[in-house]
């Protein structure tokens, strides 16, 4: 490895592990409606080389030496014609819907929820994630899935999601970043009404029926939906053109491991030591040990029996209560 590949490497290893929990805390003070404290954080984060801009914070992936911008120049990717040209089929596929549970549409589960959205409701049908086809969906929409099959940046050898998002009136999808700079996003409008609107960074935007536009997610973006009527949108995320090929190919590697390992790692990434289900369906977890003292130490000083994220706020129960 050339020295400085190794620097990058090492960085890359020292810092890793702080950016999660800075993205967290920083999210949650802007869900708390602490933007100040907020970006005084997002500024020390950068001052100590964690991220490159105050408004750009990655938790999962982070490659130093792309220089991101919220919006991104289009010209160099030939499916963004391509997908124009055939918007009339994607708009009458997406017109059939009438009840979107029918066509494969869930809510959306954000990286921190609650933190994610608040009011209205927001759903999307996943077409592909990581890579992998979601064969029923895909049968739902037959004619954008057969689009996107040409299209392999954006399915086979991509890392993110191909999905239709539905936000309906109210809602307001709060500031957060996505989890890499490796990658971006694009999003193609499908039925846009007024009163809808998307800040990426320090840019603002409104999607146009029929019109894409490319982002790089991994900047803090919100979007405001004051408007009537759904808003529908084709999001694709593919990998990041100013990766170089050994970076690219590690990270197609990684996604096509096996279901065991990526649990693992899931496992391992958020200090877990085992999930399961109970019999009603729930989620049980038990954090490594580690965290077990730590949250012992930490609860027992502050005499709480309990703590709960009630939609971005602590709510605490003491020992007797």
């Amino acid at each position: 490895m050339a020295p400085e590949e190794q620097t990058r490497s090492q960085d890359s290893e020292d810092l890793s592990r702080f950016r999660l929990p800075f993205a967290q805390l920083i999210d949650s003070l802007v869900a708390n409606g602490q933007p100040g404290l907020s970006r005084e954080l997002a500024r020390i984060a950068v001052q100590h080389r964690i991220w490159n801009d105050p408004l750009q914070r990655p938790h999962q992936h982070f490659v130093r030496h792309i220089r991101g911008t919220p919006l991104v120049d289009m010209s160099e990717f030939w499916f963004v014609p391509y997908l124009e040209q055939n918007y009339a089929g994607i708009l009458a596929e997406v017109e059939e819907v009438q009840e979107p549970k029918d066509y494969g549409f869930t809510a959306v589960d954000g990286p921190y929820e609650p933190f994610l959205y608040r009011g209205g409701k927001w759903e999307h049908a996943i077409l592909y994630h990581d890579g992998v086809r979601f064969e029923e969906t895909c049968k739902l929409f037959p004619y954008t899935s057969s689009l996107l099959e040409s299209i392999p940046e954006v399915t086979t050898d991509s890392w993110g999601l191909a999905y239709i998002s539905w936000l309906h009136p109210g809602t307001h999808i709060t500031p957060h970043c996505g989890p890499s700079n490796g990658r971006l996003r694009l999003h193609f409008g499908i039925k846009v009404p007024t009163g809808v609107k998307m800040r990426v960074g320090d840019r603002e935007f409104v999607w146009q029926p029929g019109k894409c536009v490319v982002i790089d997610d991994s900047y803090e973006h919100e979007v405001w939906h004051h408007g009537s009527g759904p808003r529908i949108v084709l999001i694709l995320d593919f990998l990041h053109p100013e990766l170089d090929e050994s970076e690219r190919a590690r990270i197609l590697g990684k996604l096509r491991t096996s279901e065991e390992n990526k649990i693992l790692e899931f496992l391992i990434d958020n200090q877990i030591e085992q999930l399961r289900l109970d019999d009603a369906g729930q989620v049980i977890a038990q954090p490594t040990a580690a965290v077990v003292a730590m949250i012992r130490a930490k609860m027992k000083e502050l005499g709480w029996s309990s703590v709960r994220n009630d939609n971005g706020r602590l709510v605490t129960q003491g020992r007797g209560v």
